[in-house]
């Protein structure tokens, strides 16, 4: 499966390119030291941080989107597309489109099902990448998935889902780039990456992507409010959600998809999953802030606090004579 996987990611990073922004890959300094200081380990941390919030559409979900409409036909393209979203996916689809039907010239319609719960912020990012919204009375995605399957049959729109394998690929691109980079870098290896996780798309596809290497995989999540991916990893069995806790990572109030659940359960593929704090997320969107210069998504911090603040992080330091721990961290999106 791994093979395959690496394969598949390989020929997606070659398909998009061209269409995404190869993002930067960069050793920070302050971050470095922070995260060596407050954690505790053996080996000094080198912190990299893998700028997806530069990304076109604003999140590492466009290189998803890009691969999977790149992989349709144009009859496909022409029916309509019809996805559900909190937010990114369906922005990413959007935007994939409109580019795409600025290239080829015929018009690709896109429509996104969003709940009642839907910012109003993320609707007219939405409608500004001329995506149609169809809001339902259904609070869960759930709700929202079974409404876009029954309007896709109704009107024979191509259905995306973001759990879908070309999408998943596509976004796996982005921790093969960041692996790339760093091994081309002075440091010249990649140890540990750690990304954020909703509904597991990043965290899978990353998983597949360097299993059977020398990096190890880790996920972060919020504490309260979560897919409570942690908890699942405890029980050995996939926990609904926390809807009962709030969270400013409003990208990742969502549960792991049961086919993700299936690669991320097993130790072979993540070795762990950090669930963070409020307070350690915000900590970490002030340090982002002060050194990025610019707006970052809370979600997109969520794997920076596991790295500066968790204290389990040092129990998978490497079993290695380097001085140095290479941890890149994926910054998911900027759309504040």
């Amino acid at each position: 499966m791994s093979n395959l996987f690496r394969i598949e990611v390989a020929e997606a990073s070659a398909r998009i390119q061209g269409y995404v922004r190869r993002t930067s890959c960069v050793l920070s300094p302050r971050l470095s030291s922070l995260a060596s200081s407050r954690v505790g380990h053996r080996q000094k941390i080198n912190l990299f941080i893998k700028t997806e919030n530069d990304q076109i559409s604003g999140s590492f979900k466009y290189r998803g989107a890009m691969n999977k409409l790149l992989k349709l036909n144009e009859n496909q393209l022409r029916a309509g597309l019809i996805t559900y979203s909190t937010g990114n996916h369906g922005v990413a689809i959007a935007k994939a489109a409109m580019d795409l039907m600025n290239e080829r010239g015929y018009a690709i319609p896109v429509h996104v099902v969003v709940n009642q719960s839907s910012l109003e912020s993320k609707r007219s990012k939405l409608h500004d990448n001329g995506a149609q919204t169809i809001r339902i009375n259904g609070t869960s995605m759930i709700d929202c998935r079974t409404a876009a399957h029954a309007s896709a049959k109704e009107h024979g729109y191509t259905l995306i889902e973001s759990f879908d394998r070309d999408v998943m690929i596509g976004q796996a691109t982005a921790s093969l780039e960041a692996s790339q980079q760093i091994e081309r870098s002075e440091e010249g290896r990649l140890d540990s990456i750690i990304v954020p996780c909703g509904g597991g798309g990043l965290a899978t596809g990353t998983a597949l992507l360097l299993n059977g290497s020398s990096t190890s995989v880790f996920a972060a999540e919020p504490l309260v409010g979560g897919a409570r991916l942690a908890a699942s990893l405890l029980q050995r069995q996939l926990c609904e959600r926390d809807t009962v806790g709030y969270t400013c990572a409003d990208g990742l109030r969502t549960s792991v998809w049961e086919s993700n659940w299936q690669v991320l359960k097993s130790t072979d593929y993540l070795k762990a999953c950090f669930p963070v704090t409020e307070r350690q997320i915000s900590d970490a969107l002030i340090e982002l802030r002060e050194i990025l210069g610019r707006p970052i998504e809370p979600s997109a911090a969520v794997g920076l606090a596991a790295a500066l603040f968790h204290h389990d992080l040092g129990a998978f330091e490497p079993q290695n004579e380097a001085m140095t721990w290479n941890i890149a961290v994926v910054l998911t999106g900027g759309n504040s």
